[in-house]
């Protein structure tokens, strides 16, 4: 497994989001670990879903985009097609639904990356970016948050 790549600088102690890898192997779903920005990485088994929440600035209306960068590229999560934008400002709140790392994460190392600003980035931004090295935050608009997820078996 090759490591990630340096990420974005990280935005303020009142912005940020968690992501909590649900076991849903059993009669009811566990957690079995929690990651998100300034968190130390989480390992999760492949057959996991994640669970979001985020928080944002409580001076303004902030709108939330997040994807991981893995070792086959963009991982898109929110906002997901059709879904209404999520704007702030918000502490804790949970993003409706959870993301299953089944489908779309092969094993190893992820970068998942929470950007808030007053317009949200949208995927094909985000694939740009990741295109152009995906190490630079300046050419991200708003505020980037990133979190380390290790997917295993």
């Amino acid at each position: 497994m090759a490591p990630c790549p340096p990420g974005p600088r990280r935005a303020g102690p009142d912005e940020g989001f968690k992501f909590f890898c649900l076991d849903v192997e059993g009669d009811e779903p566990r957690i079995r670990a929690v990651g998100g920005a300034l968190q130390a990485a989480a390992r999760c088994a492949g057959h996991d879903r994640l669970q979001f929440t985020w928080s944002s600035r409580a001076d303004g209306d902030r709108h939330l985009s997040l994807f991981a960068v893995g070792p086959e590229g963009i991982v898109w999560y929110w906002p997901r097609a059709g879904a209404e934008p999520l704007v702030g400002p918000a502490a804790d709140a949970p993003l409706p639904g959870s993301f299953s790392l089944a489908s779309s994460h092969p094993e190893g190392p992820y970068r998942i990356i929470a950007v808030t600003g007053d317009v949200g980035l949208t995927e094909a931004e985000a694939r740009i970016w990741w295109t152009m090295g995906g190490d630079s935050p300046a050419l991200i608009p708003g505020h980037v948050m990133e979190g380390k997820l290790e997917v295993g078996r």
